[in-house]
């Protein structure tokens, strides 16, 4: 065999292990790049006490039939999109004082109350949307704020606090609160903070006369409170038109 033989077997020979090292990079580099993109399996695994389940399963309806049984003041009637401007005067570090208590003015409800009330809920259904997507649930970045006549029976409603969370057939978040033990917190919003409880139902409905509340949705998309209401027992409450 003379040497140019050899010398093209040798080439031909180099070219089939070139190539069929270049298939496995490109193999190897595809199923690399397959692992890091694909998406994870989200890692649910409950640890079921029955004891508990029955504690839940029992309070929720009990709360839920008192609540529905109860009567109603409706605080936003037609709903409530927050104000883009109430968010810019508001926002946390770059408040304006004085502009964001106008804005805040302008969205308080103001109501009487006769006293003498047994038990109060609040109910809130709300939603937020991004980027002109539909309406869906509230998000961890979300928060729903409320008062009652000042700071002081305020703040950013603890979510997981709350007796009923929970998400509406139409995409919503709803939720459910006594108004006895309201769980409120600061920025920066998490479901795990340790809230502040206020006796929101004998500190103020049950003080007799004039008082005022307000509340929206703090998001910087766009938040939506469908529904705000008080359910209560005893004594009368009446929002002033």
């Amino acid at each position: 065999m003379s040497n140019q033989q050899i010398t093209i077997k040798d080439k031909i020979t180099s070219l089939i292990i070139g190539a069929v090292a270049i298939f496995l990079v490109l193999g190897a580099y595809s199923a690399i790049k397959f692992y890091i993109s694909r998406p994870e399996t989200p890692k649910v695994d409950p640890v079921v006490k029955e004891e508990d389940i029955k504690e839940a399963k029992r309070e929720i309806p009990i709360d839920l039939e008192k609540y529905e049984s109860y009567r109603k003041v409706d605080i936003y009637p037609n709903g409530l999109v927050t104000p883009q401007d109430l968010i810019r005067a508001c926002e946390d570090r770059k408040r304006i004082p004085a502009q964001c208590n106008v804005e805040i003015a302008r969205i308080t409800k103001v109501f009487t109350t006769s006293g003498n009330i047994k038990e109060a809920y609040l109910y809130i259904k709300a939603g937020t949307s991004r980027d002109g997507a539909p309406f869906g649930t509230l998000t961890e970045f979300d928060s729903i704020w409320m008062y009652v006549d000042s700071s002081d029976f305020g703040g950013h409603l603890l979510r997981s606090r709350a007796i009923v969370r929970r998400q509406s057939d139409d995409g919503a978040t709803e939720l459910l609160y006594n108004l006895k033990e309201t769980p409120f917190v600061g920025l920066p919003y998490r479901d795990d903070a340790e809230p502040r409880m206020r006796d929101i139902l004998d500190k103020r409905l049950n003080i007799p006369g004039e008082h005022f509340i307000g509340a929206f949705v703090s998001s910087l998309g766009v938040g939506k409170i469908y529904e705000m209401k008080i359910g209560y027992e005893g004594g009368e409450i009446k929002i002033k038109e």
